[in-house]
């Protein structure tokens, strides 16, 4: 047998058929769809708003980015980095702040990214990573000289300087 398969939206338009004949309780026709009143009335007011496509899932992205970076900004920023193709983003940053001071300019990283984004930034070459000794003390062939103990700079430790003497 089987399994029932529903759609949401389906869910939906049959709660509100449910909802608008009265039969039980909001309520307890809320508890049988399982969502909270909140929810149910919710549907309601969508679907006397905007109808069937009131009651599609609707995108959580915020509607406005606060901290956005204005386009004539960028444009004017990726125009200086083409223009100056040596300079750094900090050093982009002074000049376009020395030109137009009551711009809000973004930090030298956000135009960093901005850059990159825009392929107007190479990739610095890593060093290549040595693999770590496999051996502890693989360089030491031979007791030190003397059979004298030293420290990790070769000199002789304070306390066998001082009883030098003695021998």
């Amino acid at each position: 047998m089987p399994w029932l398969r529903t759609e949401p939206m389906e869910e939906r338009m049959s709660f509100i058929e449910q909802a608008r004949l009265g039969l039980e309780s909001f309520a307890e026709l809320c508890r049988r769809y399982g969502v909270s009143r909140k929810t149910g009335y919710k549907w309601m007011e969508r679907y006397a708003a905007e109808g069937v496509l009131g009651l599609q899932d609707r995108s959580r992205a915020p509607l406005h980015h606060p901290h956005e970076m204005d386009a004539s900004i960028a444009a004017s920023a990726l125009v200086a980095r083409r223009a100056h193709p040596s300079w750094g983003p900090r050093k982009i940053r002074a000049w376009l702040a020395a030109r137009a001071p009551e711009a809000p300019w973004p930090a030298a990283s956000t135009l960093h990214d901005l850059f990159r984004d825009a392929g107007l930034v190479s990739p610095r070459w890593r060093r290549a990573r040595v693999p770590p000794r496999t051996v502890p003390f693989a360089g030491c062939d031979e007791p030190t000289r003397y059979g004298r103990r030293t420290s990790k700079a070769g000199s002789v430790p304070a306390t066998e300087r001082a009883a030098s003497h003695l021998r």
